[in-house]
């Protein structure tokens, strides 16, 4: 099936295919039975039956490699990083992972380029994320995204896009485009987009939780060709009342929290938890906590740093929330 996949967005005119790895020890907390909206099973388990080994994802990057398109992952945890490690070139951190520092830390000591989604977060957490990345790693793309799914026209509020190119001159700005419109990321390039990632599926109505907001191969092709047409148009000075954007798409030019994506906050957001049984008295090391969703009453994991070579005060016990 991922084989396919990679074949129909190649021929549907994408530059790149992106996964998301999942490592279910390292992501969500096991005593949690949680049960998001996008989900008819319990989370745990779901993110346990979609842990690949890094042989899995080695023979998808064989096999990009061989037909011309890039492999891109977004590790979930620091565990799944770790499993993709040698195989992706760079890194997607996905808005639920935006202020997860654990991971952060991790994948910034790689050096390699780093794309982070800002969907369901302040700009202030945006730039608390991207400072604490700079420190290592220079290459910065920014996806404005709204975490609806699917989100729908009115809500995609494109002008977040040009104010993030002021708030983050020196970063590439793109857009994480949740909408089932084949004309939006043309919209997203108009006010100053350089990446462009949208949901791609085989059949909408396949199993999991991102097929219904996913385009299809003719209907990303379409995209594509509608956003090339417009690239072409514009070398050649093609009249700019052309491509209009309405109002509504547009929005307002700031960066904002919708109510929908409030909801999702206490799903995705993550907490600092024991990796292991922690005596009292001991130092506590990168390697003794994890970040873990829910976050429930656990410490937010953007203070991770806050944690590192403390003392533990107590006995903690795995999985135990510091």
């Amino acid at each position: 099936n991922a084989k396919k996949l990679i074949r129909a967005a190649k021929e549907a005119g994408a530059d790149t295919i992106k996964w998301q790895a999942h490592f279910y020890e390292d992501e969500v907390h096991p005593e949690a039975k949680l049960i998001s909206p996008h989900f008819s099973e319990d989370r745990y388990e779901w993110v346990k039956r979609n842990t690949y080994p890094p042989e899995f994802w080695l023979e998808l990057k064989e096999y990009c490699h061989e037909i011309g398109i890039e492999f891109l992952c977004t590790p979930m945890s620091r565990g799944a990083a770790y499993l993709i490690e040698g195989v992706s070139d760079r890194f997607k951190i996905g808005s639920g992972d935006l202020t997860d520092f654990v991971l952060l830390d991790y994948i910034r000591d790689y050096h390699k380029p780093i794309i982070i989604s800002s969907g369901m977060s302040s700009i202030q957490e945006i730039r608390r994320a991207y400072d604490f990345i700079r420190e290592k790693t220079e290459d910065v793309t920014i996806l404005h995204c709204v975490s609806n799914y699917p989100c729908k026209l009115e809500d995609l509020n494109l002008l977040t896009i040009p104010f993030l190119k002021k708030q983050f001159p020196e970063a590439k700005i793109g857009f994480s485009d949740h909408s089932l419109s084949t004309h939006t990321a043309r919209m997203a390039v108009q006010i100053g987009a350089e990446v462009i990632e949208k949901h791609f599926t085989l059949d909408r109505n396949a199993f999991g939780s991102d097929h219904k907001c996913s385009l299809l191969p003719e209907e990303f092709k379409d995209m594509v060709d509608n956003l090339r047409k417009y690239l072409e148009d514009k070398k050649l000075g093609f009249p700019k009342s052309a491509y209009f954007i309405p109002q509504e798409v547009g929005g307002v030019a700031t960066k904002f929290i919708s109510e929908e994506e409030m909801k999702f906050r206490p799903i995705f957001r993550k907490g600092l938890f024991a990796r292991r049984d922690i005596r009292k008295g001991e130092l506590i090391a990168r390697e003794d906590i994890i970040a873990l969703r829910p976050r429930g009453d656990a410490p937010k994991s953007e203070d991770f740093m806050l944690y590192l070579d403390k003392i533990a005060d107590h006995d903690y016990k795995q999985y135990e929330h510091l």
